[in-house]
């Protein structure tokens, strides 16, 4: 499939593109790094004939710099802004949303990990599809976790997703999931099931618990007004749909423990097949004197400590380029007084 329509393309700052472009996932930690060759969706883009017209903005690292930043900002970017209201854009796949919002690209990709394209594409009114993980390669892309990553269209309309999506679905051998996924991508493309009538008969759930908005808000009949709208299409709404343990999904606390782990191998191993980086392995740990809140130089998280690790009781998150954050124990331990530096530091300049 060429892509004459939907040329302007856009792709977030956490996919390699092989051309002047920084891969940087907001931080200024991989500023100047230069990657192997374009990430797999970005070659199958470019196969397609879309012309790539800027990295967009994102919350950094994905939004795995620290559960406190606000979401849509990087260090690099700023604060993004939803283009219709200036104000919460959601993340981390923000600016695509908003580029695509703005209308300043026809198109664009985000990545997503737990909710970072289904919620940015909401929040700026936009269509975003997060596809089955496998179903589009990560290869090239700023990991998280292999087992969630995953990489998806964010447009203006449903049509121009489903075409994106087809052209950047399908096998990449430089990652492997794509391979046991792409037995699962119907023959002829997903453009076929554009359809009109394409609700009809199929069953929705309705989760009540995320929409209490309380009777007579603007919200709830906005909703109401949506789900009679899905039924007058022809689906059929199953209401009221109760989901065992919601609440332990919702803490996540034991995909958060899974996560800590599977970001430190696999951004370790994204940046050990860089040609060139500031920055090789999270083993690395240094303060630039001219750090400041929103102008972060580097800072990795030193993992070649274990006995340091040990010493903290219920070790709960390690940023990639931020504090280290746990219950802390009465002993002064070497990370510790890094922490005790690194908040001297923020306080100099202001925070």
């Amino acid at each position: 499939m060429y892509l004459r329509f939907i040329h302007s393309h856009g792709v977030l700052d956490n996919i390699a593109t092989k051309d002047k472009l920084n891969t940087t996932a907001g931080s200024y930690a991989l500023l100047g790094s230069v990657v192997p060759r374009d990430a797999g969706v970005v070659t199958k883009l470019r196969k397609a004939g879309a012309i790539i017209l800027g990295k967009a903005t994102l919350s950094e690292w994905s939004h795995y710099r620290s559960a406190a930043a606000p979401s849509g900002w990087s260090a690099r970017g700023g604060q993004g802004k939803n283009p219709y209201t200036l104000g919460f854009p959601c993340g981390s796949s923000s600016g695509s949303a908003i580029s695509v919002a703005a209308n300043l690209v026809t198109v664009s990709l985000g990545t997503k990990t737990d909710g970072s394209i289904l919620c940015p594409s909401n929040f700026n009114s936009v269509v975003g599809i997060k596809p089955t993980v496998g179903l589009t390669s990560r290869a090239g892309v700023v990991p998280i976790s292999p087992r969630q990553d995953t990489i998806g269209p964010i447009c203006r309309t449903v049509s121009d997703a489903a075409y994106v999506l087809e052209t950047i679905a399908g096998i990449d051998t430089v990652d492997k999931a794509t391979i046991e996924a792409s037995k699962y991508i119907p023959k002829g493309g997903y453009a076929q099931f554009l359809k009109k009538d394409g609700l009809r008969g199929k069953r929705l759930g309705v989760v009540r618990l995320f929409y209490n908005f309380g009777n007579d808000t603007f919200m709830h009949e906005t909703f109401k007004l949506r789900l009679k709208t899905l039924r007058q299409r022809g689906a059929v709404l199953v209401d009221n749909l109760k989901i065992d343990d919601i609440d332990d999904i919702i803490v996540a606390q034991s995909e958060i423990i899974a996560l800590n782990f599977e970001f430190k191998l696999s951004l370790n191993a994204y940046l050990k097949d860089l040609i060139a980086s500031p920055v090789k392995s999270l083993a690395v740990h240094f303060w630039a004197p001219t750090f400041k809140w929103g102008i972060s130089i580097a800072n990795i998280a030193d993992f070649s400590k274990p006995p340091d690790m040990i010493s903290y009781p219920q070790q709960i998150a390690v940023m990639a380029t931020g504090l280290i954050w746990a219950n802390y124990s009465t002993v002064i331990t070497p990370c510790k007084q890094n922490f005790i530096v690194s908040l001297h530091y923020l306080h100099n300049f202001g925070l």
